[in-house]
């Protein structure tokens, strides 16, 4: 699943309170200046009220910020969540479609196919955030029916008490592509599951993604997701694994002995979307949420370590110190619009090829 990062356990009160002072006080000593409030498109003197549905894959933690948040700058709007991965997501929301009415107001997940399905059959409501102003125009939509939200990105990871960084193939092509790629020690997330492994697969191969099933009778292991390519490298079994950064930072938090290469031909970056649903119920408050999300309060959550990511504003710093700023991240392989929206029309087909490659 697209950022499909499993279940993650609810935080305590007390926990949620600090990550949510953290976050406002890194906003602070940013010393961000937005301009208008994030109630900048109320409609009367109390602003918005009322439900807002947010159909969202981000982590639990990152969502408990974001009502909390909601409840302290928002206090007209009742903000309901639907937490999941983000095939689930789009299982629920497309279930919602058939039926004839989308369940949620806003969505929220890392998956850029759906969005531009969605946009192509007319199911989202544009809306040009005055806080997407700072974000890089390569991750807002050119009719501004999706912007990012969020920013994961995919890495090579290795075992750090087991592998020296001298020894981690030092590019994408060096580890998937080549002829003599490395692949009896290499793991990857199944992108017939895993959204971020399909994203992977489509980026590095520019669409072709033949080159896994090559990958795969030469002995990788595709399966499962980004948890499990990365317990594969912590226990052992693999050397090197395609995975989330943010999965290997909420790792080297834990004290896990893991570490990171930021591949030379880029990191596969994998934008997490904000849309509004065409057939929002409550557009007004739905535009404000979209607003509390992009705010530097929101943007804190993300890349705090309630979420590890990198924020979509610039003037937010990486996730760690030892990563390199989104601006890097974009030069060295920026979004590939056209890709994606080939890929978007097309998708069955690569999934036949996926199909057929990985067939047992």
């Amino acid at each position: 699943m697209l950022g499909g990062k499993g279940a993650a356990l609810r935080r305590r009160p007390a926990l949620l309170r600090s990550l949510l002072v953290a976050a406002l006080a890194l906003v602070g000593g940013c010393r961000i200046e937005i301009g208008a409030p994030v109630t900048a498109t109320t409609t009367g003197s109390e602003g918005p009220r009322g439900k807002v549905v947010l159909y969202t894959s981000a982590y639990r933690e990152v969502t408990d910020g974001l009502e909390a948040l909601a409840k302290q700058q928002l206090p007209g709007v009742e903000l309901v969540v639907f937490q999941g991965g983000s095939e689930k997501v789009a299982a629920r929301l497309d279930a919602d479609l058939k039926s004839g009415k989308a369940g949620a107001d806003v969505l929220l997940v890392s998956d850029p196919f759906l969005y531009r399905r969605l946009k192509s059959e007319k199911q989202l409501l544009p809306y040009a955030s005055p806080l997407a102003t700072p974000i890089d125009r390569s991750l807002v939509d050119l009719d501004n029916a999706f912007c990012a939200a969020r920013i994961s990105t995919m890495v090579i990871a290795f075992h750090s008490n087991k592998t020296k960084a001298a020894e981690v193939p030092t590019s994408f092509a060096r580890l998937l592509l080549d002829d003599d790629a490395p692949a009896k020690d290499t793991a990857l997330g199944d992108p017939l599951s895993s959204g971020t492994a399909f994203m992977t697969a489509v980026s590095v191969g520019g669409g072709d993604v033949s080159f896994l099933g090559r990958l795969r009778a030469r002995g990788a292991s595709i399966a499962g997701g980004n948890s499990v390519v990365l317990q594969k490298v912590l226990a052992g079994e693999r050397r090197f694994g395609v995975v989330l950064l943010e999965n290997v930072l909420a790792a080297r938090a834990r004290g896990e002995p893991v570490g990171f290469v930021i591949p030379s031909d880029g990191a596969v970056v994998v934008a997490g979307d904000i849309a509004i649903l065409a057939d929002t119920r409550n557009p007004s408050a739905a535009r404000v949420v979209v607003d509390l999300v992009l705010s530097p309060a929101g943007q804190a959550l993300m890349r705090g370590p309630a979420g590890n990511m990198h924020a979509v504003d610039p003037r937010l710093p990486p996730p760690a110190g030892d990563v390199p700023t989104l601006a890097e991240l974009l030069q060295k392989r920026p979004p590939d619009s056209a890709l994606l929206d080939r890929v978007a029309a097309d998708r069955r087909a690569v999934l036949d090829v996926l199909e057929r490659g990985l067939a047992p």
